[in-house]
């Protein structure tokens, strides 16, 4: 970069595990920061360090490109083609500096990403979802974009230019309510055997969503000892062949399940009452790494809330 040293420091490094190394003179310099047309710019000390930590994987496509557009968060090296994005880490911001970046706003995405407004333009950060993760895809993502911002680092003391409202957030959860609502009623109907069905409201790309077949085995063996413990094993069961004879659940023939996504479920005992067991799904379980079907649906809005 041809920065000349300004100084020079000596530190210690305490690293993860309670790793300490040993003493390290670094380079002092005095850097300047821009977005990619220059509207804004900030100036801060760095140490100099050869080669700060292991390439980052450009972001690459999947169902989470769709959140990006729907809350309108745009990065560059997605968003500017032409632009030639280094994967090596040349800089790293301290918290000192990174604090007075941050304009407040912090969208979580169903994907398992979070974003983060600075001044300087979107950031994401998380891990993606994936089947096999690679040694690359388990370091933790973490994408900038640098945009246009008509304030620099000397006016962020001022409340007013941080904007720590989260107004945008609480418009394009405004929007999405909406949206939901919405599809909602477009794929309402009822069926040939007077049942009211809605198509699932999906956020994400449901590709993204796994079999889950191993947890929901795991989770109904761990049920079923429960059940035979307290005896209640019977009347567990008798509650799906029930639903079964009303037509509540069907089976599925074999060879004819397409995708499948298994949901755990347990007992819910109630003693005294009409329905003294009952079984519930946990739609939220979900294996590491991967999204929960609650994850990628869309909740639509609370209407508990709205009730006078």
């Amino acid at each position: 970069m041809n920065y000349e040293p300004i100084s020079e420091v000596s530190l210690k490094q305490s690293l993860f595990g309670a790793i300490e190394t040993d003493e390290v003179s670094y380079k002092n310099y005095v850097i300047e920061l821009s977005n990619v047309d220059n509207s804004c710019k900030c100036k801060f000390e760095v140490l100099g360090q050869n080669r700060i930590c292991s390439e980052i994987k450009q972001i690459p496509s999947g169902p989470w490109l769709k959140e990006f557009k729907m809350y309108g968060i745009k990065l560059t090296d997605l968003e500017n083609i032409t632009l030639k994005v280094d994967k090596e880490i040349k800089l790293l911001i301290g918290a000192d500096v990174a604090g007075k970046l941050f304009t407040g706003k912090i969208i979580p995405l169903k994907s398992n990403l979070t974003a983060v407004h600075t001044r300087l333009g979107w950031t994401v950060l998380g891990k993606l979802f994936g089947s096999e993760p690679s040694v690359e895809s388990k370091h933790s993502l973490i994408i900038s974009s640098l945009l246009t911002q008509t304030q620099c680092i000397s006016d962020l003391g001022s409340l007013d230019v941080l904007g720590i409202t989260g107004s945008a957030h609480r418009q394009t959860a405004k929007e999405l309510e909406e949206e939901t609502t919405k599809y909602f009623n477009e794929t309402l109907c009822v069926n040939a055997e007077g049942r009211y069905e809605v198509a699932l409201p999906w956020v994400v790309d449901n590709s993204s969503l796994p079999e889950n077949i191993k947890l929901a085995e795991k989770s109904l063996l761990s049920t079923k000892r429960k059940l035979m413990t307290s005896g209640k094993l019977e009347a567990y069961g008798e509650v799906f062949d029930n639903w079964l004879s009303l037509g509540i659940i069907e089976k599925i023939p074999q060879g004819e399940t397409g995708r499948v996504h298994y949901l755990p479920h347990r007992p819910v005992i109630k003693e005294g009452s009409t329905t003294s067991i009952r079984p519930v799904f946990n739609a939220s379980s979900h294996a590491l790494g991967f999204p929960s079907l609650n994850e990628c649906l869309s909740t639509g809005p609370n209407l508990i809330e709205i009730i006078p």
